[in-house]
C-alpha cells in the first residue's frame, strides 16, 4: 500500500466525522494542513481509480481543513 493509499484510507474513515486531525501528525508525520494539502493535490489530479463522487467529496473535504487551517478557524 502507498503512502496516498493509507492517507486515503485515514480520510475516508474518518471524513465522516470530521477527521481525526489530532492522530495525522503521530500517524504520518505531517500536520494536519499538510497532509490536508496533499492529498488534495493528489486527489485535484484525478488519476486515481476510484469513484469520481467519491474523490469530489474527499478533495472538497480537503480544501474545506486546508481552509479552515489557513484562516485561524476553530476546527471543532
Amino acid at each position: 500500500m502507498t503512502p496516498h493509499d493509507r492517507q486515503l484510507q485515514f480520510l475516508s474513515r474518518w471524513m465522516p466525522y470530521g477527521g481525526c486531525d489530532e492522530e495525522i501528525l503521530p500517524e504520518f508525520g505531517l500536520t494536519p494542513k499538510e497532509f490536508y494539502r496533499r492529498l488534495a493535490q493528489h486527489l485535484d489530479k484525478g488519476v486515481l481509480a476510484m469513484d469520481f463522487t467519491l474523490r469530489q467529496r474527499l478533495r472538497e473535504f480537503c480544501h474545506v481543513k486546508i481552509g479552515q487551517y489557513s484562516t485561524g478557524s476553530p476546527l471543532r
